[in-house]
């Protein structure tokens, strides 16, 4: 078909009507009993990894070895929705978790199980949600429960702010992020 064609087909169409579809997520007050819920053994931690660090499912279940230092872990931009690197501040919680995890020879990754394998493992633990949904079950407790609005955006790798905001705000806000990482954390397992 001629490109002439093609344009005045376009136009000749009615324009497609998209709908956002969001991923089901928990209400944030259920999230301790998901979390106790997820069975023991490597998938089980995985989705505990991803939830306490608020995370996307690929960048949690791609973590490698070497992108961890004591209790920071940094996604390389590679990995990134935003394809910038993402320093994340590690909670006790998801330390713990780290360090259940064996050390296998050959593997570079901390969790080598499939995406598949980690959704099967969440939807017979807890069918409500989805690997995503946690993200927005966090960022509903840090709303409801008037935590520090910055400090979830940034835990959550979204862009705060406009460009010249951005441009001026060159800091990580680690030592913040950290802190409510550490209250998720402690909700989540109950131990708040």
């Amino acid at each position: 078909m001629a490109p002439h064609v093609a344009v005045r087909l376009h136009l000749a169409l009615p324009r497609a009507r998209w709908e956002h579809q969001h991923h089901p997520a928990l209400p944030w007050a259920s999230v301790p009993d998901a979390y106790r819920a997820l069975p023991e053994g490597p998938a089980g931690d995985c989705l505990r990894f991803q939830i306490l660090t608020v995370t996307r499912p690929a960048e949690a279940q791609g973590a490698r070895w070497d992108e961890v230092v004591g209790d920071l872990w940094t996604i390389p931009a590679e990995r990134m929705k935003g394809r910038r690197a993402h320093p994340v501040p590690l909670s006790p919680a998801a330390v713990d978790v780290l360090e259940r995890q064996p050390r296998l020879v050959g593997e570079a990754r901390i969790f080598p199980r499939n995406a598949s394998t980690l959704q099967r493992t969440l939807r017979a633990a807890v069918p409500a949600t989805t690997r995503h949904g946690f993200r927005s079950s966090f960022r509903d407790w840090t709303t409801d429960t008037e935590r520090d609005e910055l400090a979830a955006e940034l835990c959550l790798a979204h862009l705060v702010g406009t460009a010249v905001e951005r441009a001026y705000r060159r800091g990580q806000a680690l030592e913040r992020r950290r802190r409510l990482l550490e209250q998720w954390a402690l909700f989540v397992t109950g131990e708040n």
